[in-house]
């Protein structure tokens, strides 16, 4: 995992927002499609660069592909981690309205019994 590609990755918005959106939880690819309002296409093509830097890692359950940040980026990158975790916290902006979409949003739709789109959802 070189920083180049880290911040090349991050440095595009949708894929900076699917980061932000993945910080502290696990998502189907069909959630994040429906919280960023984009295609199952574009959210493949943006989650295959956030893989290949490193930032994101899969999980294969049945049919469906579950997301979250890599602990590989998560401590080889903990400053970085750490300053996306506290602009999301005191965002007003995108950021914000994407976790309020996915807060309001209660269930993923992807009908895997073992999805765990909702694990840290708060109640």
């Amino acid at each position: 995992m070189e920083l180049v590609n880290v911040m090349k990755a991050l440095g595009e918005p949708t894929r900076l927002r699917i980061t932000m959106l993945l910080l502290d939880k696990t998502l189907c690819g069909y959630n994040i499609e429906h919280v960023l309002d984009l295609s199952q296409t574009n959210v493949s093509r943006h989650i295959a660069k956030l893989k290949q830097a490193g930032i994101v890692a899969e999980e294969k359950s049945g049919q469906r592909c579950h997301f979250s940040i890599s602990p590989e980026f998560r401590n080889g990158y903990a400053p970085v981690y750490q300053f996306l975790m506290e602009q999301r916290a005191t965002d007003e902006g995108q950021y914000k309205l994407d976790e309020i979409c996915y807060q309001s949003y209660d269930e993923c739709g992807c009908e895997d019994p073992n999805c765990t789109c909702h694990v840290n959802k708060e109640a």
